[in-house]
């Protein structure tokens, strides 16, 4: 069995505010677990609330609460159009 575990010689970790948007698309947005966005893990509803954590090969990583869990989830969608700053 293999560990990870954090060097701190490698890593730097930067506090980053992160920017709040709203899903104003007018339809649900999937969202994908790769940035070439072939595998759906999950969707972002309209007029729902995402973070926008950073902008990586034409597609936006954002991090979102499951309405049906309440738990939050980071993925990739491609659609930044309908995105407005909450």
């Amino acid at each position: 069995m293999a560990w990870l575990r954090r060097d701190k010689k490698q890593f730097k970790w930067e506090e980053k505010r992160m920017n709040r948007y709203v899903n104003t698309s007018g339809r649900d947005l999937p969202v994908y677990a790769d940035s070439k966005l072939t595998t759906k893990v999950g969707k972002l509803y309209r007029d729902s609330v995402c973070s926008c954590i950073m902008k990586q090969d034409e597609a936006v990583v954002v991090m979102y609460r499951v309405s049906t869990s309440g738990e939050y989830k980071v993925g990739f969608t491609g659609y930044v159009e309908g995105a407005q700053e909450d």
